[in-house]
């Protein structure tokens, strides 16, 4: 592509990018991008709330968001939250040593939460 013709594309897809309102629509982010991005600017509590909804609306489907939030909670310093994620999350999977690293992690969690070994998540 020559110079000019690789300008005429750049321009062609900024005009289609500016048409559009510069990019994705913030409200089609999954919540669990805004949580991040809050943990991320120091809105922890904002963070918080927001994982433990998703927490809360997580069913059996999701194993993997289960453990992305378990991540999350335990990034934020939530321990207890991201054990009860962690707990749920290792419930759901089928895969030995999956389940065995989930648990491993599970109870890692505990520990940091100071709540033991107990059946409490």
């Amino acid at each position: 592509m020559t110079a000019p013709a690789a300008e005429a594309e750049l321009a062609r897809w900024l005009a289609e990018l500016a048409a559009t309102g510069g990019g994705a629509d913030p409200a089609a982010e999954p919540d669990l991008v805004w949580a991040r991005l809050a943990r991320q600017q120091g809105r922890t509590e904002w963070a918080r709330c927001l994982l433990v909804r998703l927490l809360d609306e997580a069913g059996p489907r999701d194993a993997v968001l289960l453990g992305e939030l378990a991540r999350e909670a335990a990034e934020l310093g939530d321990l207890p939250q991201a054990a009860r994620a962690q707990h749920l999350h290792a419930s759901l999977l089928d895969d030995p040593r999956e389940r065995g690293a989930a648990l491993t992690e599970l109870a890692a969690l505990r520990r940091g939460a100071g709540s033991g070994g107990g059946t409490e998540a």
